[in-house]
């Protein structure tokens, strides 16, 4: 199978934008060194907005790969955190893809 894509699009409360992305940015370096199966892990901001919304934008090596990033000790913090703060303005989106088109950083079409 291939690379599968995980997009989280992660909506603070106003007063609670700047914690979200210190936790998020700990996050990354969490994965970046932790999980050999994680591709692509990137913490984007929203631009032109009153509160951001945080987009997440990861890819794994496969399926299981991909359903292995939940299960991990420092994801389960990172929510446990979450809900305990009272982060959220609203439940998390998330969208599980593959890639069918375009191209990538190196410009080589798919």
């Amino acid at each position: 199978m291939s690379e599968v894509h995980t997009v989280a699009v992660l909506s603070p409360k106003p007063d609670k934008v700047q914690r979200m992305r210190e936790l998020l940015t700990h996050m990354c370096e969490e994965v970046h060194s932790k999980e050999d199966y994680t591709l692509r892990y990137l913490m984007t901001e929203q631009l032109d907005a009153e509160t951001p919304d945080f987009v997440m934008i990861e890819t794994y090596k496969s399926k299981e790969a991909a359903q292995k990033h939940p299960q991990e000790p420092h994801f389960q913090e990172l929510f446990g955190a979450f809900e305990k703060e009272g982060l959220f303005a609203k439940p998390p989106y998330l969208a599980h893809t593959t890639s069918k088109a375009g191209f990538d950083l190196d410009r080589t079409l798919l």
